[in-house]
């Protein structure tokens, strides 16, 4: 799954796309969404998020996540406090992980 979120100034108009493809390269899904006002860090959560959500709901389990964003990768994989302004987020992203 390929995932990339934007903003338009920080914070700013923001979007995310998500594209799904199988093992040969073939277009499983996707879609892009505008997200309001925001930062480019929860655009790209986001993406991250409503793809992992499009990934269940055609019965994936097994995935390989590719973004653009270090800084999303960082923050998924390390455990942040509640008083994080991403931590609900986070937190939903975590347990679609788990659940895999």
């Amino acid at each position: 799954m390929n995932t990339d979120g934007a903003a338009q100034g920080s914070p700013g108009i923001a979007s995310a796309g998500r594209a799904l493809r199988d093992s040969q390269g073939t277009w499983l899904g996707g879609f892009c969404s505008k997200m309001g006002n925001g930062t480019s860090i929860m655009a790209e959560l986001w993406g991250i998020l409503q793809g992992l959500q499009l990934t269940w709901k055609k019965g994936i389990r097994f995935l390989i996540l590719e973004s653009d964003s270090q800084l999303a990768l960082d923050l998924i994989k390390n455990r942040t406090d509640a008083a994080h302004p991403h931590a609900t987020i986070l937190g939903l992203i975590r347990r679609l992980l788990a659940q895999g």
